[in-house]
């Protein structure tokens, strides 16, 4: 049987190159590299156990656990397509508002008119947007008559994308 053409017939496998012949051989390399990869991954997962090893100085530079930092996205969908004119003062008295809260806003554009648009909401200095930010957030887009109807979505982890 004639050898299969892989990159030279030269197929890395754990720090020893092997010789690859035939179709056989390669499922089970690929196989076998997967299986290795597959590990890795799992040894760098923060599972329970690996967190409750960690000190409090870990917990804090990876920011997890008492340290975790909570984010939320928030929608608003307007009555009538926003031109430049209409949705500048919007954005400029949002953004007030939200440092006015010791928060921050990112997103909240799109491709102008706007119909609807999107931000994720964050707390400054470390710490994570309480429930009555969240809900004052909604209320105060509520309230403005260009928007039909505002959301927040639930709280996610900013730093590891996990849901709360």
């Amino acid at each position: 049987m004639s050898a299969v053409v892989l990159r030279a017939n030269l197929f890395k496998v754990s720090s020893a190159c092997v010789r690859l012949g035939s179709e056989a051989d390669i499922a089970y390399y690929t196989h076998t590299i997967a299986k290795m990869n597959t590990k890795k991954s799992e040894k760098r997962f923060n599972t329970k156990s690996r967190i409750r090893r960690m000190s409090r100085r870990q917990r804090k530079k990876l920011r997890l656990q008492e340290f975790q930092e909570l984010i939320f996205t928030v929608r608003a969908k307007f009555d009538r397509l926003l031109d430049e004119n209409a949705y500048d003062p919007l954005l400029d008295d949002f953004i007030a508002f939200i440092e006015s809260r010791d928060l921050g806003v990112y997103g909240m554009g799109g491709r102008l008119p706007l119909s609807e648009t999107e931000g994720v909401i964050q707390a400054w200095k470390r710490r994570s947007p309480t429930e009555e930010d969240r809900r004052a957030v909604v209320e105060w887009l509520s309230s403005r008559s260009e928007v039909v109807e505002a959301s927040a979505d639930d709280f996610v982890d900013g730093w590891h994308c996990v849901a709360k």
